[in-house]
């Protein structure tokens, strides 16, 4: 039995070193786990990889969709309607509006920036404008809105009627540089400039008859009227001249057709002139100066004095003299030469 015990005591223990053996081999052991969690920095530096492998995947995907490419801005853009119930569009800098089909009217304020001051003009395209029409740029005088000159000089009727485009300009803080004259424009803003300006969106926005291009303008911007049509020979056929005078140092080179309206008792442009006029802050030289220079020219000239009449926009019932009917009558009969 001594011998025997040793014997049975090897073999047990035998058996439960290979027992171990064999749990070890299999990776049964707790103390051995089978997912070993790797250090912290592996960890990190894993991380970036991934990231990239799907942007990796996003990419291929975004590379097997079509490329959307944004439409262009267009060059006029609605902007909202003002108290005067006009719609009001922004103009892209440098560039023009689109042409609108004939027969399409147009009514709306237009809005740009030039030499660092906003400038806006309103343009009427009667849906009766023929595809080359006529067009008259209305200047309003000193201080006016253009709400208060639409009233006073009433084209718009007149304009679907006889069909013309019609433009309603609008000066600096209510005034025209006209030379030495008048208000915050004088001597200060570029309004030559701007009406170069007005002309090249009217003309892109709907197709303008070169010889019957016409300016009317009521006294600060009747002196307009006189200015540009003096500073850019051969492109202005006529001249509506209310209540103005020509005060810019210009001699006509080229003829243009004139019409001058002026009242007999009108204080603030008076009939001969004035060294210093308080109203409009400048000297004004003899209403008949205008006429008589392009008369020199050979253009049709006509001068019409209101007995009696002061200052203002002649009617039939207030001057006796209609300026907006007689006005047209006369322009639209005197187009620029072939």
């Amino acid at each position: 039995m001594i011998r025997t015990a040793p014997r049975a005591l090897l073999t047990l223990l035998l058996l439960v070193a290979g027992i171990a053996a064999f749990l070890s081999v299999g990776g049964l052991t707790p103390g051995i786990a089978a997912g070993t969690t790797p250090p912290a920095k592996q960890l990190q530096d894993a991380a970036p990889v991934a990231a990239a492998a799907g942007l990796d995947r996003a990419s291929a995907v975004a590379a097997r969709e079509p490329v959307r490419i944004a439409a262009p801005e267009p060059a006029l853009r609605r902007t909202g309607t003002n108290t005067d119930g006009w719609a009001v569009y922004r103009l892209s800098a440098d560039r023009l509006p689109e042409r609108l089909a004939v027969g399409r009217g147009f009514r709306g304020e237009i809005t740009w920036l030039q030499g660092g001051i906003e400038r806006k003009a309103r343009i009427y395209v009667p849906s009766s404008a023929p595809a080359s029409a006529p067009l008259l740029v209305s200047l309003h005088g000193l201080g006016q809105t253009l709400r208060s000159a639409e009233a006073q000089q009433r084209w718009s009727s007149l304009a679907f009627q006889q069909r013309f485009v019609l433009v309603w300009g609008a000066g600096h803080l209510g005034s025209w540089n006209a030379g030495p004259c008048c208000g915050a424009a004088a001597r200060r803003v570029d309004d030559m400039a701007y009406l170069d300006r007005t002309l090249q969106v009217v003309s892109a926005l709907h197709g303008v008859d070169r010889r019957r291009i016409h300016l009317a303008g009521f006294s600060n911007g009747a002196m307009l009227a006189y200015r540009y049509a003096c500073g850019r020979p051969g492109r202005i056929a006529g001249v509506l001249a209310v209540a103005g005078t020509h005060t810019a140092p210009c001699t006509p080179r080229k003829a243009t057709a004139i019409l001058a309206v002026n009242g007999a008792a009108d204080p603030t442009v008076p009939l001969r002139g004035t060294r210093h006029s308080r109203a409009l802050g400048a000297r004004l030289p003899d209403v008949g100066t205008g006429p008589r220079l392009w008369a020199k020219t050979g253009a049709g000239v006509r001068r019409v004095v209101l007995p009696r009449f002061a200052h203002g926009w002649p009617t039939r019932h207030r001057g006796g003299y209609d300026a907006t009917g007689q006005g047209w009558r006369f322009l639209e009969q005197r187009p620029l030469p072939r």
